[in-house]
Order: structure tokens, then sequence, then C-alpha cells
């Protein structure tokens, strides 16, 4: 800027050059910006729902907030920080245009350069917290693995080494020393020195994501349980992939963003929507357990009302040819007649539990030799009860 005349307008002027035969577009150039407008409220909004749900777990389910519970609030709160400061950037009409459609007038405001200044560091912060609300989560549920703890703790104190030693730099280099304006660091070209940090930090996280989404998967083996329930919590902790996927396309952006760093406005926005959907993906991926606790708890309600659903749909479709099954009263009401009476000794048959045990205790339990007598009923009264069919069965024990 040191060659620009003084009181020239910065506003006609292009923050950067062209490339031969391009003209700058200082006015309505071509923006990718709308697109994080609208896909960054989407994704938010789909983490709010699983934080609620994880909410609604801990404090009404569980009844007990754990560590990895804290370190998630935590996360989530600099993840919605991050997404104010993407779209304040935005705001500028700045990120998401080649650099040649915008003006110089743009990119030296002090709103600008601090924007840039906190985008450099502030993700930081908010990988930490979500990575290690993965570690705590694991600590509590594999605490008995003592190999596996240390492994945990391991990642813990590597984690949280890294984003700090790594953060203290971008933080010297691109604040502005006493006396300076937020523009000094980047013209001396002090801000310039943190973008040698932007693939050692997308490595990491690629490194790290990895390793956590590999490590309940050897824990799982380990676990006191049936395959086909092992196999459910690795799909739970599988969602974690996603991270991976998104840590590795972020990855591929930066790659780009060091090659042609002088169009950075228009580089850097992949750049934007990846770290924003990778910390998205993060917190997400950390509720699922607190999600599935509460589809469990309230498993019940969802296999009444699946029931329901399936029912009213046969009974739609065969409602029909009812009258022509049929005799007697229940012919005439449209209804199929049924006179079954039977006795059965059975040995083992499903009990409902009282309501003050959980759905963990259902079992298979041992009953006495049952009397069943089948007889029509109302179809309003039947939608409540656990076994759907056209009929009311009555069970009484029975002395063998």
């Amino acid at each position: 800027m040191a060659s620009i005349p003084p009181g020239a307008d910065l506003s006609q002027i292009p923050a950067g050059m062209p490339p031969p035969g391009v003209v700058p577009n200082l006015v309505n150039g071509y923006s990718r910006g709308p697109v994080f407008l609208v896909f960054g409220p989407i994704i938010t909004f789909f983490m709010l729902c699983f934080l609620t749900a994880r909410v609604y777990a801990k404090f009404r389910v569980m009844k007990q907030a754990m560590p990895d519970d804290y370190a998630c609030a935590v996360a989530s709160v600099l993840t919605i920080g991050y997404f104010a400061i993407a779209i304040l950037a935005l705001k500028g009409n700045t990120f998401g245009k080649h650099i040649w459609d915008v003006p110089l007038s743009a990119i030296s405001t002090d709103e600008f350069l601090k924007i840039s200044y906190l985008s450099n560091w502030f993700p930081n912060l908010v990988w930490l917290a979500v990575k290690v609300t993965f570690y705590l989560l694991y600590l509590q549920i594999f605490r008995p693995n003592k190999n596996l703890v240390k492994f945990i703790w391991a990642g813990i104190i590597v984690t949280s080494l890294f984003y700090v030693s790594i953060t203290i730099p971008q933080l010297y280099w691109a604040s502005p020393r006493p006396g300076q304006s937020w523009l000094d660091p980047l013209e001396d070209g002090s801000t310039i020195k943190t973008q040698a940090l932007a693939l050692p930090i997308a490595g990491f996280n690629l490194g790290s994501d990895i390793y956590i989404f590999v490590l309940p998967l050897w824990g799982v083996r380990n676990l006191h349980m049936s395959k086909k329930k092992k196999l459910g919590v690795v799909l739970m902790f599988a969602t974690g992939f996603s991270a991976v996927v998104t840590s590795l396309v972020a990855l591929i952006y930066k790659v780009q963003v060091v090659r042609d760093s002088a169009d950075y406005t228009w580089t850097g926005f992949p750049v934007l929507i990846t770290n924003y959907t990778e910390m998205v993906v993060g917190i997400s991926a950390s509720c699922m357990p607190a999600c599935s606790a509460t589809l469990r708890a309230h498993s019940e309600f969802f296999h009444d009302l699946g029931s329901r659903i399936s029912r009213l749909t046969r009974s739609s479709g065969s409602g029909r040819s009812a009258g022509t099954h049929g005799n007697g009263e229940g012919a005439a009401n449209g209804r199929p007649y049924v006179n079954i009476e039977s006795t059965a000794r059975t040995r083992y048959a499903t009990k409902r539990m009282p309501s003050d045990q959980t759905s963990d205790d259902l079992e298979l339990r041992e009953l006495q030799g049952v009397s069943a007598n089948n007889s029509t009923h109302d179809d309003s009264d039947l939608l409540a009860n656990r076994i759907h069919v056209t009929s009311e069965i009555h069970q009484h024990s029975e002395r063998l």
C-alpha cells in the first residue's frame, strides 16, 4: 500500500491484481458468500437439536451431568462464536469474492482486520474443546480398561499442548504492538507468517480425528456384551468418521490457500465453511451416546407410535373387505367376528415391568399356564393395547 498515492480513492482500487484478460468488478462481483448464509444456519439447527437431546438425556433421563457435558457446553459456545465471526466476515462483502473484485478500502478497515485476526487463532480453541469432549466421554465409558485410559490421557495432553503451543505464535505475529494500528502487522509481513501454520494445524486436526475415531473401536472390542450390542455401539461411534471426512476436506482446501495465497478471499472461503462444518460435526457426534439414551428411555413411545401407524394402515386396507368375512352381530357392524376360546400352557411370555423399572430390566419372564379368551371389542380401546389384534385378550393365571 506504500505505492498508492496519497489521497487516492481506495474504493476504486482492486485489492489484488486480476489474471490477464480479467476485468475487476468492484460493484457487484460474484460472491460465494450466500452459500454459507444458507448452509451455516441449517447445520447449526441440527447441532442445536443434538445438543437439546443431550441436555434432556442428562438432566431428565440420567439426572446427572458429567465432565464431558461441560466440555461440550464450552465447545458449543465457542462454535457459535466462530459462526458469528464468519457472518461478520461475509457482512463486509469480502470473503467469497476474488481479491480483484474487492476494493482496497474493504480490506483495510479495522473491522475486517480484526475479523481476520480472530479467524487465525480462534478455531484452535474450538477444536481443543471439541476433542477434549470426546476424550472425557471415553474416560467415562472405558474407565475399567486401564490400557485404553492411558491412550485417552495421552490424547488429552498432546492435543492440549499442540493447540496452546500453536496459538501463542499466532497471537504474537498477528497482534499489533503498542502504538501500532491493526494494519501494521499486515504491512510488515508479521501476519503472513501465520499462514505457515495453516497446514500443520490442518494435518494435526486430521490425525487427531482419526485417533479419536479409532479409540472407541478398540475399547468396544473388550466390552462384555453381545455381538449385536457391540455392533450398535460401534455404529454409534462411527458417526465420528464424518469428522474425519470434514478434516480431510479442510486439509485439501487449506493446501489450495497456501498455493494461491494472493487470492485468499476466494480460496479461504471453503476453509471458512469446512472449519465450521468440522466443529458442528464434532459436537453433534459427541452427542450421539446421550441421544441414544434418550431414544432408549422413550423406546416404548416410539414402538407404540409405529405400531399404531402400522395398524391404522392395515385397518384402512382391510376395512372394505371386513363385511364379507364376518357373520352375526360382528359382521353386521363391519368388523370381523372372532369366536375363539383356548387354554394354553406356555413356558415363556413377555411381561411388562412396573413403571419404576428401566427398559434394561425387561426380560423374558417364566409364567404359569394362561387361559386366553378372545372376543370382539371396539377399535378405539384396542389402540392402547400392547398386543395389536382385532380383539381383546384376557389373561388370568391358572395353577398347573
